[in-house]
């Protein structure tokens, strides 16, 4: 379910997509995350680049409103250049969509705030 969810939306995407890598593009992974209310740091609360390829682009779906206290993937402005920019939080609602270079500086928030399951 989850992989045809992601790939209706990135149907929907797919021309910006491939204007931003200069070539058709696919889907090669789909992953999703559950940010669970934690102190400690790990691989992804951490300042990372990823190195799957080094074409490629991370589309970013928040299942819930995701803000600096429960999550959010922060980002440094022009670190895919090796530019030290600034560093932006990508807050957003239920639904919101955020595409980013995988090869940039990024990191998931620590989730300080109480874990609610919703139907």
């Amino acid at each position: 379910l989850i992989h045809h969810l992601f790939q209706r939306l990135f149907d929907i995407k797919k021309n910006l997509i491939d204007k931003i890598l200069g070539f058709k593009s696919q889907i090669y992974s789909v992953n999703t995350m559950l940010t669970l209310p934690c102190q400690n740091s790990n691989g992804v609360t951490n300042w990372h680049r990823d190195y799957d390829d080094i074409s490629s682009v991370a589309l970013f779906i928040y299942w819930t409103e995701t803000d600096e206290m429960n999550g959010a993937t922060q980002y440094k402005l022009g670190s895919h250049c090796e530019v030290d920019g600034e560093k932006v939080s990508l807050k957003g609602k239920e639904g919101s969509v955020f595409i980013l270079d995988p090869l940039g500086l990024h990191k998931g928030n620590k989730n300080l705030k109480k874990f609610i399951v919703k139907n």
